[in-house]
């Protein structure tokens, strides 16, 4: 039996699966497979022979989720479609960076490696040549996609939090004298 046979069989894959992310384990081995990237490159999946006792995971799209956070107009966790979302994708999904707040020569990618090292990726969005290349990064699973505030934006947020508390001194130094 083929990998797509078995697939069929088991009911095809859901709307909440991920083509590209496939898993086949033979005895102590398991491969990933990439259904979208073996249909780019002109192979057959039907070429995939299963064996007695291999198992067959499809990993679920909920899993692969690219988090875009800071100064986006819309903070949120999106969903790859079939293991695939460009940074451009990501930012116009997240309707781009806040035009009130957010620094946009500083939009930053953060992603763990196999190790759980951080890489650190840097895009100033203000250049058109910048947007044109994001069109090709291509995100992982777990990116985390972080739009800076400009200074007078970080300046505003720590004066609003010391403001209250120095309005309720004042106010209670008010009240205590006569």
């Amino acid at each position: 039996m083929t990998l797509p046979q078995a697939l069929s069989r088991a009911g095809g894959i859901t709307t909440l699966g991920d083509r590209a992310v496939v898993h086949l384990t033979r005895g102590d081995v398991t491969t990933r497979i990439d259904l979208i990237a073996l249909e780019e490159l002109g192979i057959n999946p039907n070429r995939i022979l299963l064996q007695n006792d291999d198992l067959v995971t499809v990993r679920s799209r909920e899993e692969n989720k690219v988090y875009v956070m800071g100064e986006a107009t819309i903070a949120s966790a999106l969903t790859m479609n079939n293991g695939r979302l460009s940074l451009n994708q990501a930012l116009g999904e997240a309707r781009g960076p806040d035009r009130t707040t957010a620094n946009t020569a500083q939009v930053y990618v953060i992603r763990n490696n196999a190790e759980g090292d951080p890489a650190l990726f840097h895009l100033d969005a203000n250049s058109p040549a910048a947007l044109a290349l994001a069109e090709n990064f291509a995100l992982k699973p777990r990116d985390v996609i972080y739009i800076d505030p400009v200074p007078l934006v970080q300046w505003n947020r720590i004066i609003s939090l010391i403001l209250p508390s120095a309005q309720v001194l004042y106010t209670g130094r008010q009240i205590s004298t006569p």
